[in-house]
């Protein structure tokens, strides 16, 4: 078991829902019983009409906080509206219907404790399971995506040093991977508000944001248990890409070129030649592919923040 002072860091969790009344207990409960312990955990409800409020309100715990909004405004506009009541040094915006595994903000929290320049780690999903909480059978549709997006995550991390803009962009991480993401308090006021344009993807859209300041970690533990359901969003549209706004097109064609230069700069610095002349291959990126690699992210980072200035406004405490 994780051992964690009583002196340890708070960190938000933030549930939005909307008509969750089947799932939420299970979530709530999952992020109550957390080895890190000392949390603040602000459920939203997004005007469900199913009951949910009155099972958020069942848990006699003074660490949750109930906002209920009287219609429906879709997630990145709760979001954004409940983000100053964080209070924590960490924050964690979680799906209703997800179950945290009980070290997964223990373990991301140690990482950012010794990683200090860091603004974000992700972790990864450990399991599948489905309506009713049992795993799913080796082989459901939707284990080969995300089998093959831990891969590409993995081989990001390995030779970039972290998850980049072309994982979001691309349609390469076809399901939400915010719930995996604990971000420092302060990258929030850097990275700025969700697009509230977006009725679907806002977070890829946020994380490709982020990933544009600076690579995010990946750490190789299972921080959620994913499910699986009918009226599940990512489950329906797994695979599909990031739909970037027309307003938003032109952040869409320069992550493009972007991503198309790192490539270039990867393709020129993965060989090398051996002393008899012939070419081979090398197994990880060279500290020339480092630099050259993340010139375009570092300068291109600025232009991004540039051209959503418009909607990427901090929010106050």
């Amino acid at each position: 078991m994780v051992n964690i002072s009583s002196t340890c860091p708070l960190v938000t969790v933030i549930v939005p829902f909307f008509n969750r009344k089947r799932f939420l207990p299970f979530t709530i409960r999952s992020i109550l019983r957390q080895s890190h312990s000392n949390l603040q955990l602000i459920l939203l409800d997004d005007g469900s009409t199913d009951g949910s409020s009155s099972v958020a309100r069942s848990f006699p715990d003074h660490r949750l906080q109930m906002v209920r909004f009287s219609r429906r405004r879709g997630k990145a506009t709760v979001v954004n509206k409940a983000l100053p009541l964080a209070r924590g040094k960490y924050v964690n915006i979680f799906d209703s219907d997800d179950l945290m595994t009980p070290h997964s903000l223990a373990r991301r929290i140690g990482f950012l404790c010794r990683s200090r320049s860091s603004l974000a780690v992700m972790g990864r999903i450990g399991r599948l399971i489905g309506p009713q909480g049992r795993p799913l059978p080796e082989g459901h549709p939707l284990s080969q995506p995300l089998d093959e997006a831990v891969r590409v995550k993995r081989q990001m991390a390995r030779t970039l040093g972290g998850l980049i803009p072309e994982l979001f962009a691309f349609g390469r991480c076809p399901i939400s991977p915010l719930s995996l993401t604990l971000l420092r308090r302060r990258t929030m006021d850097r990275v700025g508000r969700f697009n509230e344009a977006f009725a679907v993807s806002e977070d890829k859209e946020f994380l490709l944001r982020l990933s544009a300041l600076q690579p995010i970690p990946f750490l190789d533990v299972s921080c959620m248990w994913y499910r699986v359901h009918a009226d599940n969003l990512s489950f329906r549209v797994a695979g599909s890409r990031l739909k970037i706004h027309p307003r938003y097109r032109s952040l869409d064609e320069r992550l493009q070129q972007m991503y198309q230069e790192v490539r270039r700069a990867f393709s020129a610095t993965a060989k090398t030649e051996t002393p008899n002349g012939k070419s081979t291959r090398r197994r990880r990126a060279s500290s020339s592919l480092s630099k050259r690699s993340r010139i375009p992210f570092s300068a291109g980072g600025s232009a991004l923040r540039s051209e959503v200035g418009t909607f990427a406004a901090p929010f106050s405490r």
